[in-house]
């Protein structure tokens, strides 16, 4: 599978309390806001998320944030990221990637209860890094930069839902935030069937006999060029 990207914002834009339209706040936590440039927590000490609503993201989704230039050390768990299969249905529910200078942690709201998927201070994060969360089924994977680290737990409790940004609490002092952001799905390549030469042959001696139509979507000029040196 490769990825494809569904949805983008650089949040190169004014000053704003919120993300703006294309964007809802996080059921049962503080919507997040346009500063200098970056997608900020609102709130200092509580947790902040919006989802994106542009686009209807499949299940199997990923979700990918890049760090403003000041990014605090305030503890494992604590800072920005991306999040993905976020409700919008009343309940907080969703997968939350938070990444900063002091480790990370992957973590599952399910109707406001929490539990820590992954979690660990041997991965650390700093100005221009890229946290990417995917979810596939139930396997969920993380990335800096496009590395796969960590051991992450498997979960299947949250199937479905949209992508978007995050910020889990306890700093004391607001951090830059993610001055951009994108998310997607995946998409399964499909490579062209290749014929055999001799069977291009016995198909090239049709069409020149006028037994077959030449299919419209190949050229004949190839095809001479192939049997020439078959």
């Amino acid at each position: 599978m490769t990825i494809r990207t569904l949805a983008t914002d650089d949040f190169n834009r004014a000053n704003n309390a919120d993300l703006g339209a294309a964007w809802d706040a996080t059921n049962g936590q503080n919507a997040m806001q346009i500063t200098a440039n970056c997608a900020q927590q609102a709130t200092i000490g509580a947790d902040n998320g919006e989802s994106n609503n542009s686009v209807a993201f499949p299940n199997d989704q990923w979700s990918e944030a890049v760090f403003g230039p000041n990014v605090k050390a305030d503890g494992v768990g604590t800072g920005y990221g991306p999040a993905v299969r976020m409700t919008s249905d009343g309940s907080l529910t969703h997968y939350r990637m938070i990444g900063s200078g002091a480790g990370y942690e992957l973590v599952r709201h399910l109707a406001g209860a929490s539990l820590s998927l992954s979690s660990g201070a041997g991965t650390t994060f700093a100005a221009a890094d890229a946290l990417y969360l995917e979810f596939v089924g139930s396997t969920p994977v993380h990335k800096k930069n496009g590395a796969p680290f960590g051991a992450p737990t498997s979960n299947s409790a949250i199937a479905g839902g949209r992508a978007g940004v995050c910020y889990s609490s306890t700093e004391a002092v607001a951090s830059d935030g993610i001055t951009s952001w994108q998310a997607g799905d995946f998409v399964t390549e499909v490579l062209p069937l290749e014929i055999p030469r001799p069977v291009r042959r016995f198909q090239f001696e049709r069409f020149m006999n006028e037994e077959e139509a030449f299919p419209s979507e190949l050229d004949p000029r190839t095809w001479c060029e192939e049997l020439a040196t078959a």
